[in-house]
């Protein structure tokens, strides 16, 4: 198997709150969970810097929001930066009076689920409108979505199961020649230290192996993988048949801390990869949870698998 170290839980957030009527919602909940976590977990006041705190290293916040190097990793893995144990993803379908909104959390990042409950029960969008009231956490692996927490109670009714690389493998997957993947949140890959403007199936099948493989180094114990040159040598005997990509510049977002405004900018849109897609499939299954490229941790580079064949 590819990572066979890789846990993560995949839950689902409903909130009785205002939704804010502009921005990028996924932006908004990262901003508005990190600054309650910080509240909550932070011993040197939420002006501080946790890159000059003496217990960064044991901190809630720091861990989920700055992710810095662990002393015990293996040097092969150190390095300055490396992807957060949490995944946001707003519903895509925003009808209704509530915000939804789905949090995978992976490794030791699970443990963590009842820091992000606290702060997601004192959540609000809009100033002056005080806190939403969360309404329940559902366990999205399972199929019934059973419920894991009760908002009403304001206590865990169970722990969410954990997934494992192995849910990502299906028995059909050396059968498969086709796939179809919709990018549904503007979606931002490097390659050869450039923003890719066709996303080839190395180009992608990189970006996910160097997602997926940070994520269970840091976050899971040291990471068991694939021999990552193999495989993308063989992911360039994949053919692109159909890329149907634009750059998508809806959203938009406001930075507290550089005090400016941005926009989120990616390409969205359809692409079809033909050719021997087995090993990979499970690949492209966990990335549908973990997402790829920049600002994946809340929403962005959000793609689906449309179909295989």
């Amino acid at each position: 198997m590819m990572f066979d170290n890789l846990q993560l839980v995949r839950l689902g957030f409903r909130l009785d709150a205002t939704r804010p009527k502009q921005g990028f919602l996924g932006a908004k909940l990262r901003g508005g969970i990190g600054g309650k976590l910080k509240q909550l977990a932070c011993p040197t006041g939420p002006d501080s810097r946790c890159e000059d705190c003496l217990v960064s290293s044991r901190c809630v916040f720091a861990y989920l929001y700055v992710s810095p190097p662990d002393p015990e990793m293996p040097v092969e893995y150190v390095q300055s930066e490396y992807p957060h144990p949490y995944v946001l993803a707003p519903a895509q379908d925003d009808r209704g009076p509530e915000v939804r909104f789905a949090l995978t959390l992976i490794g030791r990042g699970i443990d963590y689920l009842p820091f992000f409950v606290l702060a997601a029960r004192r959540l609000s969008f809009v100033a002056g409108t005080g806190p939403g009231r969360l309404l329940g956490v559902d366990d999205l692996a399972r199929a019934d979505h059973p419920q894991v927490y009760d908002g009403s109670a304001q206590r865990f009714l169970d722990r969410p199961g954990t997934m494992s690389w192995a849910d990502f493998i299906s028995a059909d997957d050396e059968a498969v020649k086709e796939i179809r993947l919709e990018f549904v949140t503007p979606t931002k890959i490097k390659s050869d230290q450039r923003l890719a403007d066709r996303y080839e199936f190395p180009v992608l099948a990189g970006a996910l192996l160097r997602r997926i493989g940070m994520l269970t180094a840091r976050h899971c114990g040291r990471m068991n993988g694939p021999d990552f040159k193999t495989l993308l040598s063989r992911a360039a005997d994949v053919e692109t048949v159909d890329h149907r990509l634009i750059l998508d510049d809806r959203f938009r977002g406001y930075s507290l801390r550089q005090q400016q405004a941005h926009r989120f900018t990616g390409l969205v849109g359809t692409v079809t990869y033909r050719g021997a897609l087995g090993e990979f499939l499970p690949l492209f299954r966990a990335g549908e949870l973990l997402h790829v490229g920049s600002k994946a941790t809340f929403g962005l580079g959000r793609y689906v698998i449309r179909s295989v064949s």
